[in-house]
C-alpha cells in the first residue's frame, strides 16, 4: 500500500507542531511576584455602603493549580494574580478580598481540595458573610485563555460584582 505524497509531508509537520506543543506545556514556570505598577486608570471610588446592602463581609479568591504547571496554564494564575492586586489594592489591603493560589496536587492542600471540590485548575469566588459562606466556580476563564485582556476583565468584573454582592 503507497502513502500519499500530501500525507507524507505533512506528516512530519504534524509531529514536529505536536512535539512542540507537548514540550511548551511541560516546561514549568518561574514563581511570579506581585506587580508594582499601578493600572493605568484610577479605580471608581466606591459609595458608602448602606445597611441594606448585600455586599458581603469579605470576598475570597481561590485559585488551585498544579505545582509545576505548563506555561500555558501558569498564565491564567498570572492573570488573576494580575488583576487582584492591580485592581483592588485597597480591598486587599483591608482584608475585603482575599487571594489564596492554592498548589492542587500538594497533599497538604488535600482539605482545601475537597472543600472546594476543586480539580487541578480551577477557580471559585467565595462571598463570605459572617459564618455563611457562598461559593462560586468561575468556569468561564477556560474559554478566555486566548484573550489576557478579556480573561482579566471577566476575572475583574466578576470580583467587582462578589464585592457588591451582586452575584
Amino acid at each position: 500500500m503507497s502513502i500519499p505524497f500530501k500525507a507524507k509531508t505533512y506528516l512530519p509537520v504534524l509531529v514536529i507542531l505536536a512535539i512542540g506543543l507537548l514540550s511548551a506545556c511541560s516546561n514549568p514556570t518561574p514563581p511570579v511576584t506581585p506587580p508594582s505598577a499601578k493600572p493605568s486608570e484610577s479605580p471608581a471610588v466606591s459609595p458608602i455602603p448602606d445597611e441594606s446592602s448585600n455586599a458581603p463581609d469579605r470576598v475570597d479568591v481561590v485559585y488551585f493549580q498544579r505545582k509545576n504547571p505548563c506555561h500555558c496554564m501558569a498564565v491564567v494564575g498570572d492573570y488573576i494574580q494580575t488583576t487582584v492586586f492591580l485592581y483592588f489594592p485597597e480591598e486587599t489591603t483591608s482584608g475585603k478580598l482575599t487571594l489564596n493560589m492554592i498548589v492542587s496536587d500538594d497533599k497538604a492542600n488535600a482539605d482545601m481540595v475537597r472543600k472546594y471540590k476543586a480539580g487541578l485548575f480551577q477557580l471559585f469566588i467565595t462571598e463570605v458573610r459572617g459564618k455563611s459562606e457562598k461559593t462560586y466556580p468561575v468556569d468561564e476563564i477556560w474559554e478566555l485563555t486566548g484573550d489576557s485582556d478579556k480573561l482579566k476583565e471577566f476575572v475583574k468584573t466578576a470580583i467587582e460584582k462578589s464585592l457588591k454582592g451582586e452575584t
